[in-house]
């Protein structure tokens, strides 16, 4: 969308973490009518000291992009209600600054035609995705323990991010009915993926007919415990060794044990953080949760 001298955002895919918001990225930048930019996450809104930096600054992301196109980001931080200062990891506290509004009203207030994309999950499943996401990305050890994780990392809002209700409320709050939309990952994107394409094309005015490739195919598909492990501390000979000869149902059987086990008391404490919000939510949203059971099983 062209506005003045700048190319402006059509969409922004707000979140959830760990639901599917790559899928629907890479859904997207297949589509002809699209062209999206090459990072896929800015974070511009969500972190004070961007965002002080300017529109304009915000703007340059999209400034090779064709008006003709339809362009747009996806920054799961979005989901979040407040902007946040610098993000450290040994930060104990969530650092708030309180002087700017909040995250919906902030986007709304700068880009007030923008189509906002929201995609949900059973929170238990994607807090414990992304406990292992942040093993992944080297943020933590893989055997820190999940309950350790959510009390010596905070500012990873491991938990937070599930509360779905109250921030699509927000969202609601500044957002026009024509211009958002709420997916379900269990439901949508796993057993109904070319309709909701279908659905998305057509809200992000794109042919809706256009049929992707691989678009029942996940993008990020999970790491053996293996590799977990050994990706932490670099073992980048062992791995090989291991690929090499095609042993990884055998070192995935000893990681598995050697890797700390989510306990269910964790589990069960999450379930009572979230489930009191899903009748509310279930209205919110009007559709049923009912793909959602609010647990977890440590597989191998």
């Amino acid at each position: 969308m062209r506005n003045n001298s700048f190319i402006y955002p059509d969409f922004i895919i707000v979140g959830a973490q760990k639901s599917g918001t790559t899928w629907l990225w890479e859904m997207i930048n297949q589509h002809p009518g699209s062209e999206l930019p090459p990072k896929k996450e800015h974070h511009f809104f969500s972190k004070s000291y961007k965002y002080r930096m300017g529109l304009e600054e915000y703007l340059k992301i999209y400034e090779n992009i064709s008006p003709s196109k339809i362009t747009g980001e996806a920054s799961t931080s979005y989901l979040y209600d407040r902007v946040r200062k610098n993000v450290h990891m040994e930060q104990k506290n969530v650092e708030i600054d309180y002087n700017l509004p909040t995250i919906p009203k902030l986007i709304t207030k700068n880009l007030p035609d923008i189509k906002i994309i929201i995609i949900l999950r059973d929170p238990v499943k994607r807090a414990v995705s992304a406990y292992y996401h942040f093993i992944k990305a080297k943020n933590y050890s893989p055997m820190v323990k999940f309950k350790e994780a959510l009390e010596k990392y905070p500012n990873r809002l491991i938990v937070e991010f599930g509360q779905y209700y109250k921030y699509i409320q927000l969202w609601r709050r500044y957002t026009k009915e024509s211009n958002i939309r709420i997916y379900i990952l269990e439901e949508d994107i796993k057993c109904n993926p070319k309709e909701m394409l279908m659905d998305t094309y057509s809200f992000l005015n794109l042919e809706h007919n256009f049929q992707p490739q691989k678009y029942n195919h996940t993008i990020h598909e999970r790491m053996k415990w293996t590799y977990l492990l050994l990706n932490y501390y670099n073992l980048r000979i062992l791995t090989k060794i291991i690929k090499r000869f095609k042993i990884e149902n055998i070192t995935d059987k000893i990681a598995f044990k050697l890797l700390p086990k989510i306990d269910q008391d964790d589990i069960r404490a999450l379930r009572d953080i979230y489930i009191d919000d899903k009748e509310k939510l279930e209205d919110l949203i009007g559709r049923p949760l009912d793909c959602w059971d609010y647990s977890y099983k440590h597989v191998l």
